[in-house]
């Protein structure tokens, strides 16, 4: 990821034939991006929640509460997992939406979360404008 030299902080994507990234509205302060396996949403954190946007364009949506966290993992099966802060467990959550919960009892042990499924490659590369 490379910053985006106009516009307000937030995404942008590229798709891999265009040589300048279209921001996305709605990813204003923005972190943490993570694909969907098929490459049609990002996920992503801000203002204290997890959410998703479609790549294309449209309004960012809420997936649930996330006061903390890092990294996520979306599976082929519509579970998104992420991890939390320090000793917190992986927490998972549908893609859907709901309430996030422990994916299991274990701490996440500085490791990030991976889903088993397989990822497609993205078409396109996401950008970050500061």
């Amino acid at each position: 990821m490379r910053p985006i030299p106009q516009g307000p902080p937030g995404f942008g994507v590229r798709q891999l034939n265009a040589l300048t990234a279209q921001p996305l509205a709605g990813t204003e302060g923005a972190s943490r991006p993570f694909w969907s396996p098929d490459s049609r949403l990002l996920g992503f954190m801000a203002d204290g929640k997890l959410k998703k946007i479609e790549v294309t364009g449209g309004p960012a949506q809420k997936i649930c509460d996330a006061p903390s966290g890092a990294d996520g993992s979306w599976s082929p099966e519509g579970v998104i997992l992420r991890d939390g802060r320090g000793s917190d467990p992986i927490y998972r959550v549908s893609a859907a939406g709901g309430t996030r919960r422990p994916s299991s009892n274990r701490t996440r042990a500085g490791k990030s979360p991976r889903s088993a499924g397989r990822n497609s490659l993205p078409t396109a590369s996401i950008h970050t404008s500061r």
